[in-house]
């Protein structure tokens, strides 16, 4: 598995539709705090979710391996994206919910 295959489907869109294609496509954005993540990966993997996360993916190398195989074991797809929680776009979708 390539990580980042969904940098290619993002790649020139706006926030807003990266927004709109994760709900209509079913894929889990992770946007917690850093320490939650491999968590939250792992569970949304086992799921069969794929799955967005925010910067800082992992607390440590360890953490990123194991999301990294839960991840390849399950079959979903996984990319690490810029946390936009501080955007003001991000703000406005919020606010839309």
């Amino acid at each position: 598995m390539k990580l980042g295959v969904l940098t290619a489907i993002f790649d020139g869109m706006s926030f807003e539709e990266v927004v709109d294609f994760a709900a209509e496509h079913g894929l889990e954005w992770i946007a917690a705090n850093n320490n939650q993540h491999h968590d939250l990966v792992c569970q949304a993997a086992r799921a069969g979710k794929d799955i967005i996360c925010e910067k800082p993916v992992a607390m440590s190398v360890e953490e990123l391996d194991d999301m990294i195989k839960v991840v390849e074991e399950c079959g979903v797809k996984f990319t690490v994206h810029h946390q936009r929680r501080l955007d003001a776009r991000t703000d406005m979708a919020i606010r839309f919910e």
